[in-house]
């Protein structure tokens, strides 16, 4: 059974740049920086954080991820760990982890961020790219005239 709602295909070349906590986030160039520290990451495991990160959702689904990061192609099992492991092991790499991902058993994954002291919620960088739609909770972005959307907050490890 189709969803009534499409699930948009991450197109890294027209997602803005954003922050997970201290990290910002260069979909378009598959890069992460903090601290003065430059990473590139492989396009398909860019493509799933920025799914994982996307305002619509909390808890992603391994189809969410294969529709989103595969265009809906036959993926393994193996494929979309390798990107969740792949995460996880740049969020260890920090000193204080930007990020986390929760598996939630037989559903998805869930994407928890750190949000450091004053900054509550991270920001739509300028100059970045055109916003995802429908937003209802997850990373903040602040629009042209604006207008932010909802924060991280309630989903800040504890």
């Amino acid at each position: 059974m189709e969803s009534p709602h499409p699930i948009p295909r991450v197109d890294l070349a027209r997602e803005w740049d954003f922050m997970l906590g201290d990290l910002t986030v260069r979909p378009s160039r598959c890069q992460v920086e903090a601290s003065g520290e430059r990473r590139a990451l492989e396009r398909r495991v860019m493509q799933v954080l920025v799914a994982l990160a996307h305002p619509t959702w909390e808890v992603v689904s391994r189809q969410e991820l294969i529709v989103r990061c595969w265009n809906g192609l036959s993926v393994s099992d193996d494929a979309i760990q390798r990107c969740i492991g792949a995460l996880r092991r740049l969020a260890a790499d920090w000193p204080e982890p930007p990020f986390e991902i929760e598996t939630i058993g037989r559903v998805g994954y869930y994407l928890k961020t750190s949000v450091p002291g004053p900054q509550a919620s991270p920001e739509r960088l300028p100059g970045s790219r055109s916003p995802w739609p429908s937003p209802r909770s997850s990373p903040s972005f602040a629009t042209d005239s604006g207008e932010r959307w909802p924060s991280l907050e309630r989903r800040s490890i504890g």
